[in-house]
Parts: C-alpha cells; structure tokens; sequence
C-alpha cells in the first residue's frame, strides 16, 4: 500500500532495479539520484515524478512510462542523455 516514495530516498543506493507497486502516486525529488547501478524501469500510470528524480542514473538506460506524460516534465527528471524512453497506453493490459 505505498503511495508515495519521499526525497531522495533511494538516492546514493546500490540498486540495479525497482519493482513500484501499482499503489504508488509520488516519487519525490532526487528519489533515485545517483542510484549509479540502476538500469531498467517501468514507473506505473498516475505518478508524479519530482524533479531530479533520476539524476546522475548514469546506467539507466530504459524507462517505461504513460505515453500522456508531456516531454517537458520528463526533462525535469535528470534522466541520461542515454536513456530510451518507451511510452504506454495505460488503458492497454
């Protein structure tokens, strides 16, 4: 039942991947900054995501999201110049 995910909660970490439960509604600022080992994600529909979320992820290299985020608010997000950005439609199973 996690809804939101606080301010650099993960930030610094070890983690090379992430699983969020469908329960999740926030990722906080910096949430996986610096999570170098970090590699592949599917962020689940309806969640907002804070600025710098994914900075310094430098091994990110793919993330799935909603296909309606607008591509502004995913540059917020400090994603790597690297990183593929695979859209979907969050109506589809």
């Amino acid at each position: 039942n996690l809804i939101v995910i606080g301010k650099r909660a993960f930030s610094n970490t070890w983690l090379s991947k992430f699983f969020f439960p469908f329960s999740i509604r926030k990722i906080g600022e910096e949430c996986f900054s610096n999570c170098i080992y970090l590699n592949d994600l599917w962020i689940p529909p309806y969640v907002s995501i804070g600025e710098n979320a994914f900075a310094g992820c430098r091994n990110l290299m793919h993330i799935q999201i909603e296909e309606t985020i607008p591509d502004e608010i995913i540059k917020s997000w400090g994603l790597n110049e690297n990183c593929v950005i695979e859209r979907y439609d969050k109506n589809e199973n």
